[in-house]
């Protein structure tokens, strides 16, 4: 279900309300509250009364939860332009343009079986004390066999060094190449 709420004319650019608007797409309401509490601009009071009006339409007219309520979309666009002037030397007159804007915010619910929200950002995955062990574990078991092969394979070079054959025991002549070139000695 989409929630939509819109504020005309306001008493700003649409340039500088998008700057506003940018922190906010695709975060839940309680973010986008908190980031707007936080910002200083002017547009950011200005979004979050919008933002505050859109979730009270919500809860109000569509019963909704706030917990449950995410910035779909939100975009400023113009609006009514004031036409100044202001005199200035040599009898000159300059214009001056007072631009406001139109701000529309849509917010969206998030579907319990639902756990992505919409927007530029991804949310992270959060791993239970029981699959963090379990991965943990895994890593000890692979590289316990890592160094099992590797004991192994050092045990066969230095036997093929003792019986002098060197050719095709270690390191592939590729390999040996690359570290001779790179300056390491292995």
């Amino acid at each position: 279900m989409e929630v939509k709420a819109s504020i005309k004319n306001a008493l700003m650019t649409p340039r500088k309300a998008r700057m506003v608007i940018e922190l906010i797409r695709g975060k839940t309401a309680e973010e986008a509250d908190n980031i707007l509490a936080f910002t200083p601009r002017k547009g950011a009071r200005i979004v979050k009364k919008l933002v505050k009006s859109a979730v009270a339409n919500a809860v109000n007219n569509f019963g909704l939860e706030k917990g449950n309520l995410f910035v779909k979309t939100v975009e400023a666009t113009d609006g009514m332009v004031m036409k100044r002037w202001l005199p200035r030397a040599h009898g000159h007159a300059t214009p001056i343009l007072k631009r406001r804007s139109h701000i529309k915010i849509t917010l969206g619910e998030i579907k319990s079986g639902e756990k992505k929200i919409a927007g530029k950002k991804t949310e992270i995955k959060t791993l239970t004390y029981e699959e963090v062990k379990k991965a943990i574990e895994e890593a000890k078991k692979a590289s316990k066999s890592l160094d099992a092969k590797k004991n192994k394979t050092e045990s066969e070079t230095k036997t093929s060094k003792d019986l002098g054959k060197n050719k095709g025991a270690g390191l592939g002549d590729a390999f040996k190449k690359l570290v001779h070139r790179t300056g390491k000695k292995g």
